[in-house]
């Protein structure tokens, strides 16, 4: 009699030996995948790069066009001067050649305004935080969900809390790695210490190094300042210099921050063997939560906060054999009533299938045991 046949074996035992081998599996095809995700890579990475050079081309266009209206200018005060002086040389009459030098005049006022503008990046833009409201609506409406974006208007804001409220084309490269060489010298959760928490981002960081160096706080990791502080500033002004027709000083240059930013913790992934382990200690726990949620994050990939909402309704049998989780559908509360099911955003409402080792460990049990089953 083999080991699994014994009738000493706890059956829960042999399942964990199937889930190994369909474990196993799953990483052959996480090879797949890995190539896929790395082609993918690839492929934003291409995309990417064209969209700086098709910026880079739009920024230079503008400015072709700009001096070209100056040399116009300079073409037209030429032809002034000619006249001027030709008037001179005729004897024309002292009215008429007071007439063209105060021409003259007017275009080289007219001039050195028109240069001034394009050496500046042009007349003024609306100021930063006048298009705020807009874009964010715009955010929203491209199903991004309502706490990201508030954050993000909350990083841009510390932005022009430190760096001025100014039109959107007045801001220049050193504004933005400036603004970097701070974010490294401020505390992580900076707003939630009450020292700290009614201040600006530059009065944080200046507390912060007037503490002894054994006192002194965390500060944010590179990571920390990469995506939440500098990439909402990349994104509006990548939006804002095609909406309002102005170069986007982000083109063409690379905002760098400090080797003295704290570096980012790495987090490694648990080896089959690990996993092995987590699952074997799974299939003791008697909480639900600790018995489940393991394997349902494992083989369906969901997050946690839609594992832990999931309702007995939820679960439907799509064709005889095959279930899967339904999130399309909303909540229901111990009354009865419906209540919305929150999702990151419209995407995350959806279907998604169950692995069949989760019926044959016995969630189907389970799920049966808490309500309704959609057959």
């Amino acid at each position: 009699m083999s080991r699994s046949d014994s009738p000493d074996t706890d059956p829960r035992d042999q399942i964990i030996e199937e889930l190994q081998d369909m474990l196993l599996a799953a990483i052959l095809d996480g090879e797949t995948i890995q190539a896929q995700l790395e082609e993918k890579h690839r492929l934003e990475v291409k995309t990417l790069k064209l969209r700086m050079l098709t910026d880079e081309l739009t920024n230079q266009k503008a400015m072709t066009e700009r001096m070209n209206l100056v040399g116009e200018k300079i073409r037209s005060l030429a032809e002034t001067a000619k006249e001027v002086v030709k008037s001179q040389k005729d004897g024309t009459t002292t009215a008429s050649a007071s007439s063209s030098i105060k021409e003259m005049a007017l275009q080289i006022q007219q001039m050195q305004s028109l240069l001034a503008q394009t050496l500046s990046g042009g007349p003024p833009k609306p100021l930063l935080s006048e298009v705020l409201e807009r874009w964010k609506k715009a955010k929203l409406k491209q199903d991004v969900a309502a706490k990201n974006v508030n954050g993000q208007i909350n990083r841009i804001r510390n932005f022009i809390d430190f760096c001025g409220d100014r039109p959107l084309n007045k801001y220049k490269f050193l504004d933005f790695q400036e603004y970097a060489n701070l974010l490294v010298h401020v505390p992580a959760n900076w707003s939630r210490r009450p020292e700290m928490r009614d201040g600006t981002l530059q009065e944080a960081a200046d507390h912060n190094n007037g503490l002894p160096p054994k006192r002194r706080h965390e500060t944010f990791t590179e990571t920390t300042i990469s995506e939440k502080y500098l990439s909402p500033l990349k994104s509006i002004f990548r939006d804002m210099a095609g909406q309002h027709d102005f170069p986007n000083p982000f083109v063409g240059v690379a905002v760098r921050i400090s080797t003295e930013a704290r570096e980012s913790v790495e987090r490694n992934s648990l080896s089959t063997d690990e996993l092995n382990v987590w699952f074997r200690s799974a299939a003791h726990e008697k909480r639900p939560d600790l018995k489940w949620l393991p394997l349902l994050a494992t083989l369906t990939g969901a997050r946690l906060a839609e594992l832990l909402f999931l309702q007995g309704k939820d679960i439907i049998e799509v064709t005889p054999g095959r279930w899967a989780a339904d999130l399309t559908k909303p909540l229901e509360n111990e009354e009865g009533e419906e209540e919305e099911r929150k999702t990151k955003n419209r995407g995350s409402k959806r279907l998604f299938a169950l692995h069949s080792a989760l019926i044959e460990a016995g969630f189907m049990r389970y799920v049966a045991s808490r309500g309704q089953v959609q057959a």
